[in-house]
């Protein structure tokens, strides 16, 4: 590795931690505490998405896991948190995206999508544009004065 890549794996390393800090932080202090006890099976979903947040999800391991059906694991954490879970972890993802893109601009949006667990630019952009309403680009220009859609049901996978 050269040592620029270096330095962009440990900056991206870096942010990762700060943000798993900063979510464990808003989910323990925030709207969700309620959910975030050790024995809620919410809240152990969401601190393996935190934890894995760039790594592809098999909701059904992840129930095996947990030692639950996965449409049982669906419903609990649906009915725990409001989100499914899937939509839950596109928006972790989008918002490492949205900050990198502010705290990154020499990157591109197809690293950064990378990093945040996108293997496909394309779909990287498509998700990050239902969620926030722009392109990863458009959102780079504009800043974060863009608000972030806060309806989970708009945050469509199909």
């Amino acid at each position: 590795k050269t040592e620029d890549q270096r330095d962009w794996s440990s900056g991206c390393y870096q942010f990762l931690l700060e943000l798993g800090e900063a979510l464990t932080f808003h989910i323990a202090n925030g709207p969700l505490n309620n959910v975030y006890e050790d024995h809620t099976y919410a809240s152990r979903v969401i601190r393996y998405l935190e934890t894995h947040l760039t790594e592809p999800l098999y909701i059904p391991a992840l129930a095996e896991a947990l030692g639950v059906n996965h449409q049982y694991l669906c419903t609990a954490f649906k009915k725990e948190t409001g989100y499914t879970i899937v939509s839950y972890l596109q928006r972790l993802r989008i918002g490492s995206a949205r900050m990198m893109l502010e705290r990154y601009p020499e990157r591109s949006a197809a690293e950064i999508g990378r990093a945040c667990g996108y293997a496909s630019p394309s779909y990287f952009g498509k998700q990050f544009k239902r969620v926030t309403g722009v392109t990863p680009d458009q959102y780079r220009k504009k800043g974060s004065v863009i608000e972030q859609n806060d309806n989970p049901k708009d945050v469509s996978l199909a």
